[in-house]
C-alpha cells in the first residue's frame, strides 16, 4: 500500500459511533439529492459493514434490471421518500455501539459495530418499517 492510500485509509475511519453518524449526516445531509444508498462499494464500505454493503450493492443491481426501485424506496437517512429543506436531526442518544436519532418526525437507529478497527453501521431500525438488513433481505 502506498503511502497515499495509507494517509486516505486513516482519515475515513472513525472509532466513534457518534463520529461516524455525524460525518454520514454531514457527507449525506437529508436535504440533499446524494443518496448514500446508491454509492459505489468502495464509498459504502466507509460507513458500513461488509454484510450490509453486499446488501446494498445486491439492491443496486436489481434496480438496475428492473430499471426500477426494489427494496428501498424511502432515503435511509430520514426514512420518508421526500424531506423538507428546514428537516432538523438530532442525536436522542449515543454509546458505544448505538446512536438514536430524530430526523424530523422520524425516529432512526443505528446499529454500531467494529469492522477492522473502524465503527461501521451493521443495521439500522425505523420505527414502524423495521430494520433496514430485514428490507434489503427480501427475496
Amino acid at each position: 500500500m502506498s503511502s497515499t492510500q495509507a494517509f486516505a485509509h486513516n482519515i475515513s475511519c472513525v472509532q466513534s459511533s457518534r463520529d461516524l453518524i455525524s460525518e454520514l449526516y454531514r457527507d449525506y445531509p437529508v436535504q440533499s439529492d446524494k443518496d448514500i444508498a446508491g454509492e459505489p462499494r468502495h464509498i459504502l464500505r466507509h460507513y458500513f459493514d461488509a454484510n450490509l454493503v453486499q446488501l446494498f450493492l445486491a439492491e443496486q443491481k436489481c434496480a438496475a434490471k428492473t430499471h426500477d426501485q426494489c427494496h428501498l424506496d424511502f432515503n435511509i437517512l430520514s426514512n420518508t421518500q421526500n424531506v423538507v429543506d428546514d428537516t432538523s436531526v438530532r442525536v436522542l442518544e449515543a454509546t458505544e455501539h448505538r446512536v438514536k436519532l430524530k430526523v424530523g418526525g422520524q425516529f432512526i437507529d443505528f446499529k454500531m459495530r467494529m469492522q477492522q478497527n473502524c465503527m461501521r453501521i451493521q443495521d439500522i431500525e425505523y420505527n414502524g418499517v423495521g430494520s433496514l438488513k430485514d428490507l434489503l433481505s427480501i427475496t
